[in-house]
């Protein structure tokens, strides 16, 4: 048989109870140090004997497995037993013990084995039988006086001065009345209990010293009970002491001496002040009706366990987290609630803390670990160690608080971290993007105006529009993770088709591509040709449609096909994103909008469908969802149409001013792009100097008058925002165009300071800021 060398340690390290491990046969197999030295053995010449043999406990009442043992008991119910025995002899003296039996339940028949631990009792016992008994043998000794003084077989006077000298040496107060109730017997203790001598009550109703109420209705109970035949009443009263004050007593009342017609003629009551008694009983209930009030309340597991690591305690919440009953737990080791790979490591810690310092002290040990459910579900908890003095002995208790919920929050915060991360390299190469592609773009316009080969010119178009497109997956990356009430901050009036266009070809590699590679086909079609234009956010709209769109491609594991249509009914524009996937059932209809709600599993946070019906709400619109579960879903976004402007009048013809000539300061650290911006603007009659960083611009400033400056943002030494302070700061009406390669439409980090009067964002069409230039330098020239 193998038993956990665990036990053994224990019972070395100095437990102090006795204990003995014997087999599901009754045999020894094991036994503490304490057991041993308290009963001169040694473990060798015990092991393998019967337990009724060695045990003095189990002696003369024990001799096999029957239904009077407690470890049949224990094996039968598979829980822990505790049983009293009184009465064994030993060396013909009766001891009284307490045993506890504990079973350790093994997988195999073999592995099963108990733990048997034995309080002797006796002293505790027979101080309560002396107790119990002192009522009754007080009483059998005056009826046994009384009857021997009617008979006159003893001296009577000798009889009564026994009577009245038991009466006085008994521990309880003794009170006589006649059968009208009037006192005429108050001994000692009764003068001390109720605090009246006996010459002041003499001749009293005994029932004016019960308070009034129940109490005195109950006296009157009892004394018509006796007279009725009945020979002694029990009752538990409240009496009232000289002082006033109410206090509870414990009374046997007898009848106690006859007439000669055989009329009761005395009465005895017996009784003794159990005031403190009840008072530490019900302080003691209370504790305990409040301490279950807090395990029955607490949404954490509450596992209390003994020296052996073995459970003692269950709370509702332990149950429901992890679906074991009370009493299938108990007495089993604590360690049944960790995974087996976890379980040595984290015994040795819950051993360490029951004989550490740690739990004498009352300290607190939290670690975070895994446990298992019932079902072999794991699931992350923190689990703290802690110990209380309950009497006098000292118990540890376990609180295991499910973690789950934070541990996924952890998860998404980090899994958003790298994402921030991501975006911000993501940004730093749009940025260097950028800037090749304004070197790119404006080439290319210079060469279209020298060049007057029409095969030349379609080639530098195709790069043209190459280059642009570019460009624009750029732009749509930069601002696709702005939110929401970013977005309130830049309501355009915009044509929504080519926004849909644009995000069909920047999500191109999940519809197609990545589908494409596992061997399946999503196709994907349009009708939007009639779609108005909206006051809307534009990358807003982009971020909520690609959600959208990933949403279906999830919901067509093995392909399938999207449709996006745009219709306008009246005073509304429908957006419908239609798929022919796994579908929803109602109930998840019903939640598919909420945070964190998912029905794809683990790798999805459940956020995207939140996020597009918090940005169609902040537009005043409305999202809902037709589905059948195997069918396809059909998402629809709802949209308030706030003008009549049609897409092709957006635009309009504006008349051509006049050509200005200007001074033109360019500060840029990137040659490619100052001489790109100088031959652009020299070809517009503009006269312009150039500075590669912002010292050494701001010096040319000072040293020329110039009519506008252009200055890149980011550059070594100074740059682009200190730059044009302190050009302001020389000139204040001098313009100061910033050109950069990141974001500022919607980024905090770039709102327009004072000295700066426009921003350009990079890769910026050269037509745009040729007219930008030129309207700044009219203000001047005017000015």
């Amino acid at each position: 048989m193998v038993i956990s060398q665990t036990f053994f340690d224990l019972f070395g390290a100095g437990y102090r109870e006795p204990v003995v491990i014997l087999s599901r046969d009754l045999k020894i197999i094991g036994a503490n140090e304490t057991f041993l030295k308290e009963n001169n053995f040694n473990l060798q010449e015990i092991e393998g004997k019967i337990c009724h043999e060695i045990l003095k406990s189990c002696m003369n009442f024990c001799k096999e497995q029957t239904d009077e043992c407690p470890v049949y008991e224990a094996l039968s119910t598979q829980k822990p037993v505790s049983v009293t025995q009184q009465d064994v002899m030993v060396d013909n003296i009766p001891h009284h013990y307490k045993i506890d039996i504990y079973p350790v339940l093994g997988n195999d028949k073999d592995d099963t084995y108990f733990l048997h631990i034995a309080r002797d009792i006796t002293s505790r016992i027979e101080e309560e039988r002396l107790k119990d008994n002192m009522w009754m043998e007080i009483l059998s000794r005056m009826e046994s006086l009384y009857a021997a003084m009617v008979a006159g077989n003893e001296n009577i006077e000798h009889i009564r001065g026994e009577i009245d000298q038991l009466t006085e040496i008994g521990p309880l107060a003794v009170v006589g009345w006649n059968p009208k109730g009037k006192i005429i017997r108050w001994n000692t203790n009764a003068e001390i209990i109720f605090g009246r001598p006996a010459a002041e009550v003499m001749g009293k109703p005994f029932i004016d010293f019960f308070a009034s109420g129940k109490s005195q209705e109950k006296f009157s109970e009892i004394m018509q009970l006796i007279q009725m035949g009945q020979t002694e009443v029990y009752s538990l009263a409240e009496n009232r002491t000289a002082s006033g004050h109410i206090i509870t007593c414990e009374w046997y009342h007898n009848a106690y001496e006859f007439d000669d017609a055989g009329e009761i003629s005395v009465c005895l009551s017996l009784g003794q002040d159990v005031t403190e008694r009840l008072t530490r009983e019900r302080e003691v209930q209370k504790l305990q009706t409040q301490l279950e009030a807090i395990l029955n309340a607490t949404g954490d597991a509450i596992v209390g366990m003994n020296n052996l690591r073995r459970i003692t305690l269950w709370n509702p919440a332990a149950e429901k987290l992890f679906g074991w009953l009370t009493r299938e737990v108990q007495g089993r080791e604590i360690e049944m609630l960790l995974p087996a790979d976890l379980r040595d490591s984290h015994e040795e810690k819950f051993l360490k803390f029951i004989a550490g310092q740690d739990r004498k002290k009352g300290k607190k040990i939290t670690f975070e670990t895994l446990a298992l459910r019932r079902d072999g579900i794991t699931i992350p908890v923190e689990i703290t160690l802690s110990s209380a003095l309950i009497g006098d002995k000292l118990s540890s208790f376990a609180v295991f608080h499910e973690i789950s919920e934070r541990k996924h929050v952890e998860k998404i915060l980090v899994q958003s971290e790298k994402m921030r991360s991501l975006g911000e390299m993501a940004s730093g190469v749009a940025h260097d993007f950028n800037n090749s592609l304004t070197t790119i773009l404006g080439n290319i316009k210079l060469l279209k105006e020298t060049v007057s080969d029409h095969e030349i010119i379609e080639k530098l178009e195709a790069i043209d529009m190459a280059a642009r497109q570019g460009a624009a997956t750029i732009t749509g990356l930069q601002r696709f993770g702005h939110t929401s009430e970013d977005e309130q901050k830049q309501l355009e009036l915009l044509d929504i088709k080519p926004l849909i266009e644009e995000i069909r070809n920047l999500t191109r590699f999940r519809w197609k591509d990545l589908p494409q590679k596992d061997g399946f086909t999503i196709d994907f079609t349009t009708e939007i040709e009639d779609a108005p234009a909206l006051h809307i956010n534009g990358s807003g709209f982009k971020e909520m449609l690609t959600n959208l769109i990933f949403n279906a491609v999830d919901a067509m594991p093995q392909g399938g096909h999207i449709h996006i249509s745009v219709t306008q009914r009246e005073d509304t524009v429908v957006l419908a994103v239609q798929d022919n996937g796994v579908g929803l059932s109602k109930e998840e209809a019903a939640h598919i909008f909420d945070p964190y709600f998912t029905t794809k599993g683990r790798g999805h946070a459940g956020l995207g469908l939140s996020i597009v019906r918090r940005f169609v709400e902040h537009h005043g619109g409305s999202v809902k969802v037709e589905s059948i579960k195997g069918a396809g879903s059909t998402f629809k976004v709802e949209f308030p149409l706030l003008t009549t402007t049609g897409p092709e009048k957006l635009t309009g013809t504006e008349k051509i001013p006049e050509p200005v000539k200007l001074q033109i300061l360019i500060i840029d650290d990137e040659p490619l792009v100052r001489n790109l911006l100088r031959q652009v603007l020299e070809n517009r009659g503009h006269t312009v100097s150039e500075a590669g960083n912002g010292q050494e611009g701001i010096r040319c400033f000072r040293e020329n008058n110039f009519d506008l400056v252009i200055t890149d943002h980011g550059m070594p030494v100074m740059n682009g925002l200190d730059t044009a302070f302190r050009i302001k700061k020389q000139k204040p009406l001098t313009p100061v165009l910033l050109i950069t390669g990141w974001q500022t439409d919607t980024d905090t980090a770039f709102q327009k300071p004072s000295a700066i009067d426009e921003f350009i964002t990079k890769p910026f069409d050269l037509e745009k800021l040729i007219k930008l230039v030129e309207d700044y330098g009219r203000k001047v020239k005017k000015t």
